[in-house]
């Protein structure tokens, strides 16, 4: 019932995903076909990061209702994460024609047109959403997320500046502030937000690896490579993290910790980059052989950069 989904909501705001699945799952029992309850389930099981069975229930949530917004709002974000952003356009298209004017639907159709890579279209999209409603701190987020994309600094600023207002808040918004400070060369008052945001939530990888390419770019080198390798023990499934914690290792010139770092960036992702930096440190280490073969790896992107 509608108080159930009030509670299981509050839950979920406070992260007690775990008790907020336990209270929907026993209103399931007298509401098996209830579509809310689905949608709440889904939203649980987001909650505690087992993102496949979320998408199963928001599916049933739309079975049980088609077009239900949130639930579409929410499988295609999933969908877009797993690289399906081609089915989450489908179902964003799908659910438009229910609902024509919907704030949320626009939103979510222009996020998978940034998710499939047709910046300008989803540009086009944000600002539709703004049209609509002047103050969602979200599309100018987004539109923020563009322009830096344009390498547009002055007017990322603008629409984070505006988000911001709106929400000075918002966890997100600072952490993308922060980014956007880093990309304008603003390292220290970049460094000033990150603290900030470390204080409250000490568990984001994002926050830490941000905070490693400051102290990069300040050439405190130490500094950078404690954030990158926090970042990685936060997020050991991204190769990002190993990535760059291999490139400062390797500036200390502490070339068999670099190597380590960097096998493990190139066990999640291969990159040329890693495999090129891994040759050179080889190399410095007079490991000759294990060299060539991260440099012939690394060859084919060497000669496409001429």
């Amino acid at each position: 019932g509608e108080s159930s989904a009030l509670l299981v909501r509050a839950l979920c705001s406070q992260h007690a995903h775990d008790k907020g699945l336990s209270v929907v799952r026993h209103a399931q029992k007298k509401h098996p076909e209830d579509a809310t309850l689905c949608l709440l389930e889904g939203i649980c099981l987001e909650g505690q990061a087992n993102g496949e069975a979320a998408l199963d229930a928001y599916a049933q949530a739309l079975a049980l209702q088609p077009a239900l917004p949130e639930a579409v709002v929410r499988c295609c974000h999933l969908l877009c994460q797993r690289q399906r952003a081609a089915e989450a356009m489908e179902l964003a298209e799908s659910a438009l024609r229910t609902h024509p004017g919907s704030v949320d639907l626009l939103f979510c159709r222009a996020n998978v047109l940034f998710a499939l890579d047709r910046v300008d279209e989803a540009f086009a999209g944000f600002e539709t959403v703004l049209e609509a409603d002047p103050q969602h701190v979200h599309a100018l987020a987004n539109l923020a997320a563009v322009a830096m994309q344009r390498a547009d600094s002055t007017k990322a600023e603008e629409y984070l500046l505006r988000a911001l207002a709106a929400e000075p808040a918002d966890f997100n918004l600072r952490l993308q502030w922060a980014r956007c400070q880093q990309t304008t060369g603003d390292s220290e008052s970049a460094l000033n937000t990150l603290r900030a945001l470390l204080d409250e939530r000490p568990d984001v990888s994002e926050v830490h690896r941000l905070m490693g390419e400051a102290h990069a770019t300040r050439q405190e080198l130490q500094e950078a490579a404690g954030c990158f390798a926090q970042a990685a023990l936060l997020d050991i499934g991204s190769f990002l993290p190993y990535l760059q914690l291999g490139k400062v290792l390797f500036e200390i010139g502490n070339y068999d910790q670099a190597v380590k770092a960097l096998g493990k960036s190139l066990k999640i992702r291969t990159t040329a980059e890693a495999h090129r930096t891994s040759g050179i440190a080889l190399l410095r280490g007079f490991r000759v052989q294990d060299a060539v073969e991260h440099l012939e790896a690394a060859l084919p992107a060497w000669r496409g950069e001429g």
